[in-house]
């Protein structure tokens, strides 16, 4: 499945919804729409400069589009920049693993929360 420019909009639409909602106005974000192996979208950070990109896929694979909705993974990578600091620092004492999962029941949780 290919990600269409609407998409691409609706994605960026929701990330600006909840970055105003949870008050994220210490971070740059910049968006981009481009190939991403094996996930919907992906966020990268710079904690030095504060800069953030979010970045959705434009292909999914068959399994993939199923589950595929932009508002919710805008969503989703919001959370993930909310939680980003604490993510990396805990990654520090404990596994990746372990504080992915951890990180990620935090997000599946504020999901369901948030409007």
């Amino acid at each position: 499945m290919i990600t269409t420019k609407k998409d691409f909009e609706k994605f960026k639409k929701s990330a600006r919804h909840y970055i105003d909602l949870l008050n994220l106005y210490d971070w740059s974000i910049c968006f981009e729409h481009k190939k991403i192996a094996g996930c919907y979208a992906k966020i990268y950070v710079d904690f030095g400069s504060k800069c953030a990109r979010m970045i959705m896929s434009t292909t999914l694979s068959d399994r993939d589009a199923d589950g595929f909705d932009p508002w919710e993974h805008g969503k989703h990578e919001v959370c993930e920049l909310l939680l980003m600091n604490l993510s990396s620092m805990s990654k520090s004492f404990y596994s990746n693993e372990h504080v992915e999962e951890c990180v990620h029941t935090v997000i599946n949780r504020l999901i369901k929360a948030l409007p």
